[in-house]
């Protein structure tokens, strides 16, 4: 029996030895070359993947439309975002006559999105104009956009701009039912 227990002390000082040293030992380091982040890249790297922005993340600064409130990812009327029959995940429902202003500090090159008349809106026959501003300056605007029509997607350069103003107007029948949407409107570095 004593001989037992010293082969049962023996395994555990084995074990205990054995974690202390491997607890002390480093990993190995990774060589550098084609697959590894150079060190102090990481961060730089993952900001630039993340620098355009939704505006449906940002709070405009001032707004006002005809009807209802600004729905974040969601019409004017509280429903889903569809245009054209297709429905978007992400924009901005308002009501024309609108305007929402947001700031961007001259931090973006481009302003990208779509935009139409929401088709769960439909009372024959609406149409709008959308415009959008920089700095007061009239950088876009469309034809008349008819309700049921495919959305039409815009770009424009914002190099400099302080504040963006995203308009809508009743393109010349009214506002009645005129529920305008602004999908994926995102700011690109």
């Amino acid at each position: 029996m004593k001989k037992t227990w010293i082969y049962i002390l023996v395994i555990v000082v084995v074990v205990i030895v054995l974690i202390i040293a491997l607890s002390k030992s480093e990993a190995p380091k990774q060589p550098e070359g084609e697959g590894v982040v150079p060190e102090g890249q990481i961060e730089e790297m993952s900001e630039q993947a993340t620098s355009s922005i939704s505006l449906t993340e940002m709070t405009p600064v001032e707004g006002y439309q005809g009807y209802g409130v600004l729905g974040i990812n969601q019409s004017v009327g509280g429903n889903k975002l569809m245009v054209g029959g297709v429905e978007y995940e992400k924009g901005l429902g308002t009501h024309a006559i609108s305007e929402y202003k947001y700031s961007i500090d001259g931090n973006y090159s481009y302003f990208e999105t779509d935009a139409g008349l929401d088709d769960g809106a439909d009372c024959g026959g609406n149409v709008a104009v959308f415009a959008i501003k920089g700095d007061g300056e009239e950088l876009y605007r469309s034809e008349t956009v008819e309700t049921k029509q495919t959305a039409i997607h815009i770009r424009v350069s914002v190099s400099g701009v302080q504040e963006l103003s995203l308009i809508t107007e009743d393109g010349g029948d009214s506002i009645d039912c005129d529920h305008t949407d602004w999908l994926n409107p995102v700011l690109i570095p």
